[in-house]
């Protein structure tokens, strides 16, 4: 194993950590539209049911 300079090492932390918090932060992102989605479907129904 060859030894990493520190500013390497700091850079390559720095690009695994903003890739993770970017994946989650989309699986977020899907996940509140997701909800948003079926929230959306469920007041839709329930309208329906309201108005008969």
């Amino acid at each position: 194993m060859k030894y990493l300079k520190p500013v390497e090492v700091t850079q390559k932390t720095i690009l695994m950590s903003t890739t993770f918090t970017c994946k989650t932060a989309l699986k977020a992102i899907k996940f509140k539209q997701y909800k948003k989605k079926t929230l959306s479907k469920t007041s839709v129904l329930s309208e329906r049911f309201e108005t008969k």
